[in-house]
């Protein structure tokens, strides 16, 4: 203590109580003092977490002014640390570290904010390299201890980097785009990163998710939409003769910074939890549980990432047969609510994207427009199906069955047209 009080005196704190916080660890009387009486390795967690020039702590408060007016971050470090230090050995297991409110005690002076020293714990909370925590650090009762193990949120973010866009990412994105859309039972097929070559050419309704690389946004359309155009033409090294039976999903460019992140976290903790599991990472039972939970948490949010970011609808489409390009329309889906499925199918049906009743009023306009001409007054019914699935420019009906019904439909009465056989 009078080595503190000598220091604090010579740099003329004005602190009105000497608290934890205020411990001047910068110190390095000050500090050898304390850590003579810990178990080694303290002095690496001083000078990279705690304080000092080259400590995070003092890195955050520079960059914030709101912290760096109070020593907010080094404060919180101090207090956390005098609290902790001394039982990081987990001998009384369950009550390691302090809570929220005990960390506030250490630091807070008369008339400063307690708001400005709980932000800056949530901050240490994901910065830090030892900082440890007992559960979601938002929560009052979760405490907060150092340790002179690295702590797994730490090692979590240092294993994000290892992961390859193009293999584990991209496979793991799959998978939970994969489950989204399971219940999709409206398109006779779905397709997730796949190919041309490997999206059959014969005839059935087919969804296809574009990879993330073929991404949308308003403002940089011609990403998506030539690949949409590559489809469409082509089956792998044949040209596509049924391109109208074929729906696009694409990403979100905005979004796909936030999903990448959010899979590399999901791989990273499972990562750790499998090598606890296989006995390559030694850490103690209250940290394994931690690892669970935010394997756990980071799965849960998988989901919802995945689905704001694959929120665009494209549809190929024709105004007329001597359009020479096809353009691409771009229908955004609403990413909460009902199932993903259910959005693609309301997209489909309120915009007309594909019919899955028809009248026989349009079946009989679309025929006087295209084939009843040139003295031609007869079709046959299963060429002209073949022309659906070919021309964008023909309304892209769900199936045969739907031609079929509208034929059975129109041909009871005079209006519309007759059927003929032979």
């Amino acid at each position: 203590m009078a080595k503190v009080i000598y220091r604090l005196w010579k740099d003329q704190n004005p602190d009105m109580m000497i608290l934890p916080g205020s411990l001047p660890l910068y110190d390095g009387n000050t500090r050898n003092e304390l850590t003579y009486y810990l178990a080694p390795g303290w002095d690496a967690v001083l000078e990279k977490d705690i304080d000092g020039d080259r400590a995070e702590t003092t890195e955050l408060e520079t960059k914030e002014p709101r912290f760096g007016a109070v020593s907010a971050a080094r404060r919180v470090a101090r207090t956390i640390f005098l609290g902790s230090a001394a039982s990081a050995a987990g001998t009384q297991k369950g009550v390691r570290g302090l809570d929220r409110a005990r960390v506030l005690l250490g630091c807070l002076q008369p008339g400063q904010a307690s708001s400005t020293f709980s932000d800056a714990l949530n901050r240490l909370a994901d910065r830090l390299h030892y900082l440890n925590s007992s559960g979601d650090k938002s929560q009052d009762a979760t405490r907060f201890w150092f340790d002179t193990r690295a702590n797994l949120r730490r090692e979590m973010e240092d294993r994000k980097g290892r992961f390859n866009d193009q293999n584990e990412v991209r496979g793991k994105l799959a998978d939970v785009l994969r489950k989204l859309i399971s219940g999709a039972s409206f398109f006779d097929g779905s397709h997730i990163f796949t190919p041309h070559a490997d999206v059959p050419d014969d005839g059935a309704l087919r969804l296809v998710l574009l990879s993330p690389e073929k991404f949308y946004s308003k403002q940089e359309a011609r990403v998506a939409s030539d690949e949409v155009l590559d489809f469409v033409r082509n089956n792998g090294p044949k040209p596509r003769y049924r391109s109208n039976r074929l729906i696009f999903i694409a990403p979100d460019h905005a979004s796909l910074t936030r999903v990448r992140d959010c899979v590399r976290t999901a791989l990273a903790w499972n990562s750790i939890v499998m090598d606890v599991k296989e006995k390559r990472l030694n850490i103690d039972g209250l940290q394994e549980e931690q690892a669970k939970k935010e394997l756990q948490s980071a799965d849960d949010v998988l989901p919802r990432v995945a689905r704001e970011c694959y929120k665009w609808l494209l549809c190929p489409t024709q105004a007329t047969p001597t359009d020479r390009q096809p353009t691409i329309e771009a229908f955004p889906l609403n990413t909460s609510g009902s199932a993903f499925g259910a959005e693609i199918q309301r997209v489909c049906h309120d915009n007309e994207l594909v019919i899955s009743v028809w009248s026989p009023i349009h079946l009989r306009d679309t025929l006087k427009k295209l084939y009843w001409k040139d003295s031609k007054d007869f079709v046959a019914a299963m060429a002209f199906w073949e022309d659906m699935q070919r021309y964008l420019y023909l309304p892209r009906l769900k199936d045969r069955n739907t031609l079929e019904q509208a034929i059975v439909k129109g041909a009871v009465s005079k209006d519309f047209f007759g059927t003929a056989y032979g």
